[in-house]
């Protein structure tokens, strides 16, 4: 299973810092709140991180989504972010708005 943490980033004398969530005494993480949360992960070594957002529903949220995508690249699937599916060459998209127009507009008189 992908280990992705979440981190928060806080202002100190020295410039910004990211530290780790603080946790109660079940060990439950507390949530502060104003603050920038990101989270980190490893891929081949090198340890990345990403910004999460400034809410813990936010950050949760974009953990959530980069384990299943770790998940997915060491099973072997293909991951791909939809909307760049679903985007269609210029030339392609001038050209079926064109056909589009040649099919439903009347002509002119």
């Amino acid at each position: 299973m992908a280990r992705v943490n979440i981190l928060r980033q806080i202002k100190t004398e020295s410039g910004w810092q990211n530290k780790p969530l603080e946790r109660d005494q079940r060990g439950r993480p507390r949530w502060p709140s104003n603050t920038r949360f990101l989270i980190a992960w490893r891929e081949s070594g090198r340890r990345l991180r990403e910004a999460a957002g400034v809410t813990a529903a936010e950050a949760l949220e974009a953990q959530k989504r980069k384990r299943l995508e770790l998940e997915a690249k060491d099973t072997g699937l293909k991951v791909t972010d939809p909307e760049e599916e679903s985007r269609l060459p210029l030339d392609a998209t001038i050209q079926a708005f064109l056909k589009d127009i040649q099919t439903f507009r009347k002509g002119r008189i």
